[in-house]
């Protein structure tokens, strides 16, 4: 049995109420009533099972007045093939299991909530991951979420078991891939024209920096401006080397150059100076110093002769430097501002028109997505295909349902309409319903009520369980033992007055309902008002409030009821007022426990 103990402290009505589920001995079935009068807490046990698997809730709404802190927790016995199921789960946050037993608690202050399992601190959204494995809680108000079509469309698919989730996780995984390729292809075909715009100017910059047959040298520059000095200054330069040699070596003289050459006037000096040295020897030292002299001088109009020949002007070659300075400036100014600026935009222009000519090719991207075309499209006829079989199976099993709880001419079916491929198959499921003879089947939302909404809610719930309908048990839609034992994992189910609006035999009906999905061992628990609902239940929780003398204040109170008590209140919901076996006729009391009789057999 799943729920095996319920706790409250300071919440609402209750001060505290540490409620246990008794065990339910085989061949009773773990269907559990709660009644009471409007306003002692029902739903309240309802509600703390949801926020306890996570639903949100406003902590001063729900604390007893006058106090700052309470709590709400249970412990669940999970069943091995679910424990396997949230393992995962329970091991990522770092919970320690404990055994087959799980302790969730919910601790309240003014300011918030405090989320437990097992004793470790978890977020509120691991609480609400747990839920589809150990709960499912319907309620008049929360059937309006059968309205949406991923409700519907989940209810549906849930028929399908494990198999079917496999093929939908594999439609998903590659839609997802399919998806993504088309929207790049898209965005590719969208945004062509701007890229080629931007690709013709990324080439047209990048072949005036390929015509300019860049050396990779980012000195280039500065070499060819020197060089472009010395070529321009050539001419003067010539002309100072000629005036050089001259002044050194011209022996002759005239009216226009009367001025011998240095070494002309050297000359004369030394042939004055050996005679002198013939009569005076103080003039050796000196001779031998001018033959130094003019040795030096010599050997400096050698080198003058040479740096004369290497001065060449060339006009064409001076122009050819001008022109290629000329066009790395405009590079420069372009693309610099250095010339070592230019050579990186030259290599960037390169790489983005080979990636923009890769990215150019969509062949690639069209292939791929064939392909994924290809292996998507029997996936998705292969969900529609088993879709069309859980439908026609749920459809045959709801109507029984819907008939034997009060509308005869219910009919109830499920359409498939095709619409773009999603994530979730090529079609749309929709639930269609009519309550009236000679009314057309119509969406969920125009055509059914409150309370045929609540039948109808339970009516896919117990279908969901059979995997054909056959007849028996007085007509009523019944399930072999043997299909029985293959359904899911036993949880607990949680309905909360559906079966407001309903008497009689529609009553009758939706207690063997109720019956029936805890004979597929489940655990289900049902707040009623209907005294054939709560004779339907093995146990029968009445919840009542009292006027505490000592605070002036109610307090409500939970108590499992059997024997004389369950027919006490049995009678009280058939007649509308308290009744006990000395109080009530003995036709009264016979029909009460005709109705517990039959309802139990």
């Amino acid at each position: 049995m799943p729920l095996l103990h319920l706790h409250l402290h300071h919440i609402a009505v209750f001060e505290t109420l540490n409620l246990s589920l008794p065990s339910t001995p085989a061949p009773s079935t773990p269907l559990f009533a709660i009644t009471g009068e409007a306003g002692a807490g029902k739903s309240l046990l309802l509600d703390a099972l949801d926020w306890l698997f996570g639903a949100p809730l406003s902590p001063k709404d729900v604390l007893r007045q006058g106090t700052s802190t309470g709590k709400v927790e249970l412990t669940y016995h999970v069943p091995p093939p679910t424990l396997a199921a949230i393992a995962p789960l329970l091991a990522e946050e770092g919970v320690e299991q404990e055994g087959e037993l799980l302790h969730l608690s919910r601790e309240l202050t003014l300011s918030g909530s405090r989320c437990r399992i097992n004793g470790t601190t978890v977020a509120r959204p691991v609480l609400e991951a747990l839920r589809p494995h150990l709960l499912e809680l319907q309620s008049q108000h929360g059937a309006v979420a059968l309205f949406k079509p991923s409700t519907q469309r989940d209810t549906l698919d849930a028929l399908g078991g494990q198999s079917l989730g496999l093929l939908k996780a594999s439609i998903a995984e590659q839609f997802t891939q399919w998806q993504a390729l088309r929207e790049a292809l898209a965005t590719h075909e969208r945004d062509r024209q701007q890229r080629q715009q931007q690709e013709a100017l990324w080439l047209a910059q990048y072949e005036e920096l390929e015509a300019l047959a860049l050396s990779g040298d980012p000195e280039e520059d500065a070499q060819l401006a020197a060089q472009l000095q010395r070529l321009a200054s050539a001419e003067a330069l010539g002309g100072h080397y000629a005036k050089a040699l001259h002044a050194l070596l011209n022996d002759e003289t005239s009216e226009s150059n009367p001025s011998l050459g240095v070494l002309a006037q050297l000359g004369k000096v030394k042939r004055s100076l050996s005679v002198a040295a013939g009569v005076d020897e103080r003039l050796a030292a000196p001779l031998e110093r001018l033959d130094e002299l003019q040795n030096e001088l010599e050997q400096w109009c050698t080198t003058l002769e040479g740096l004369a020949e290497t001065v060449e002007v060339d006009p064409q070659t001076l122009q050819a430097l001008q022109e290629r300075l000329s066009l790395l400036e405009r590079a420069k100014r372009l693309y610099g501002p250095t010339l070592a600026d230019v050579l990186a935009r030259h290599a960037t222009l390169k790489q983005q028109l080979a990636a923009a000519q890769a990215q150019a090719n969509t062949t690639a991207l069209r292939e791929e997505l064939a392909t994924l075309q290809t292996s998507l499209s029997p996936l998705l006829r292969q969900l529609r295909e088993q879709r069309q079989q859980l439908a026609s199976t749920l459809e045959a099993n709801v109507t029984p349902w819907l008939h034997h709880m009060g509308m005869p001419a219910a009919v109830f079916t499920i359409a498939l309409e095709p619409c773009e491929p999603t994530a979730q198959g090529a079609e749309q499921v929709q639930f269609l319903f009519s309550a009236n003879l000679g009314e057309p089947p119509k969406p969920l939302a125009k055509a059914a009520s409150g309370g045929e909404l609540s039948r109808l809610v339970l009516a896919l719930t117990v279908a969901g369980l059979e995997a054909t309908p056959t007849k028996g048990n007085g007509g009523q839609p019944s399930t072999p033992a043997s299909q029985l034992a293959t359904q899911l994992a036993p949880k607990l189910y949680v309905f909360d007055e559906i079966d407001t609006g309903t008497s009689g035999q529609a009553a009758r009906s939706m207690g063997k309902a109720l019956q029936r999905l805890a004979q597929a061992g489940h655990q289900v628990l049902v707040v009623t008002h209907q005294a054939v609902v709560a004779a339907a239940a093995s146990h029968h929780l009445h919840v009542s409030k009292a006027l505490d003398a000592t605070q002036q204040r109610h307090v409500s109170q939970a108590l499992w009821l059997t024997g004389p008590h369950q027919r006490a209140q049995i009678l009280s919901q058939l007649s509308g007022a308290l009744a006990t076996a000395s109080e009530a006729p003995e036709a009264a009391i016979a029909f009460a426990e005709e109705l517990l009789t039959s309802m139990q057999g």
